[in-house]
């Protein structure tokens, strides 16, 4: 699945202000993050973890800064979960985003930002959460997330259907901090359709937040990343965030 950065950078759709901002300057730096676990700076703050097989976020400093591209290959049952963003968000974030594509040949995918809510980790105060934007396979829900999965009602957030969800992992990968596995609380926002790809879109953050407080109780912000997730199988992506202001 590992393609050309060159090639994905002349096919993908990179929104025009970012582009014309990302041509001057130093010249630019393009990384590939494949280990097990990778986080760093490439532009903006990155993120990529995979639980078994092969994965690679690859990334360029033009364009803004938020341009990746990601591949993954990681088995029957392997996971990925790999974008660009902050290593530390905030709540009244807008978080704008141009998703160019998204495929996999196997399993399921979902795009969207994504990230932790961090309290005290040895209390299991921590919460995962998701906007999912774009899938594939079948669309996120209360069948699909998990076997403890909730729904809990839709609503319009803007021009966009959102449904939303709860789910509970017990003694699973946590994003808080190095301190092994924990069991913790899920809350996901699902839209109704897929995001048109090579569409700018802006995520009005605090409106899920506040959504999400009705379910569950939140705590500090964690990393806050325009992530791809791959379950089984393989796939790709690509996408560019960037700050949408307040």
């Amino acid at each position: 699945m590992k393609r050309s950065l060159t090639r994905i950078l002349m096919a993908v759709a990179v929104p025009m202000a970012i582009w014309l901002g990302g041509m001057s300057g130093a010249s630019a730096q393009t990384v590939s993050a494949c280990d097990n676990y990778n986080s760093g700076t490439v532009g903006y703050w990155y993120s990529q973890y995979h639980d078994q097989g092969t994965a690679c976020l690859n990334m360029t400093t033009q364009y803004g800064g938020g341009y990746y591209q990601a591949d993954w290959n990681v088995g029957s049952t392997g996971d990925f979960v790999g974008g660009k963003g902050w290593q530390s968000g905030q709540v009244n974030r807008n978080i704008g985003y141009n998703l160019g594509y998204l495929n996999s040949s196997s399993g399921r995918s979902w795009f969207g930002p994504y990230g932790w809510s961090c309290g005290t980790v040895s209390q299991n105060q921590l919460v995962e959460y998701y906007i999912i934007e774009s899938w594939t396979g079948p669309r996120p829900d209360e069948f699909t997330i998990g076997s403890n999965a909730q729904w809990r009602g839709g609503r319009y957030i803007g021009d966009v259907w959102y449904d939303f969800y709860t789910a509970y992992r017990s003694n699973a990968p946590q994003g808080c901090n190095g301190n092994g596995d924990r069991s913790f609380s899920q809350v996901w926002s699902v839209r109704r359709y897929p995001v048109q790809q090579g569409q700018n879109t802006t995520i009005n953050f605090a409106t899920h937040w506040n959504e999400w407080q009705n379910y569950v109780t939140l705590y500090g912000m964690g990393y806050q990343i325009l992530a791809t997730e791959g379950y089984g199988g393989q796939g790709g992506s690509s996408a560019t965030v960037w700050d949408a202001g307040n």
